[in-house]
């Protein structure tokens, strides 16, 4: 009966063991369980509506869903977009204006799976436009750029994670060009 009831309590074990595991309730996974890619992460979500609005015009969303990856995304906010002068998220949806805004798109994409904990060993990251935007770390946040990282590592997707910023990144020849 003693014997039974040890390989009772083992074979409990072992299955409390597995569960823990499978469901990460130990806490002693390193990252999150991957669902989506790095589109489905953003869609719906309503301070990320111009991001998602702006991928759908350039035709990069279902690209980007896609694409094995890894990719990194620097998603800005709806509000990133509202501090630039006024009209030029209406400029950038113009139909003429397709490859400015695919510019200004991929001056928030990299090519890697870059998440806060390679942030140090990084210094920049190479965008997509193959612009090379500074990472760096001051007043308690992340920074891209000019964009401090709202919500660093904030989706981890089946093709890379997401970070949301506060700014828009334009890409270094955007720079010189007049805006609207």
């Amino acid at each position: 009966m003693k014997y039974r009831l040890n390989l009772l309590s083992i074979g409990f074990l072992c299955l409390l063991i597995l569960w823990a595991l499978s469901a990460g309730g130990c806490g002693g996974s390193e990252r999150p369980r991957l669902r989506g890619n790095v589109v489905t992460a953003t869609a719906g979500q309503d301070d990320l509506s111009t991001w998602n609005l702006l991928l759908e015009r350039a035709d990069m969303a279902e690209r980007l869903a896609v694409t094995v990856g890894p990719v990194t995304v620097f998603a800005p906010t709806n509000d990133a977009f509202d501090l630039l002068p006024a009209g030029t998220v209406e400029h950038l949806l113009r139909p003429e204006d397709r490859a400015r805004l695919v510019d200004v798109i991929e001056n928030h994409l990299a090519r890697d799976d870059l998440t806060t904990a390679r942030f140090p060993t990084v210094g920049a990251v190479r965008t997509l436009t193959g612009d090379r935007v500074p990472i760096r770390y001051a007043a308690e946040s992340w920074w891209y750029g000019e964009a401090r990282v709202v919500r660093p590592d904030w989706r981890h997707t089946k093709n890379g994670v997401v970070h949301v910023i506060n700014r828009v990144a334009w890409p270094s020849q955007e720079r010189t060009r007049e805006l609207p």
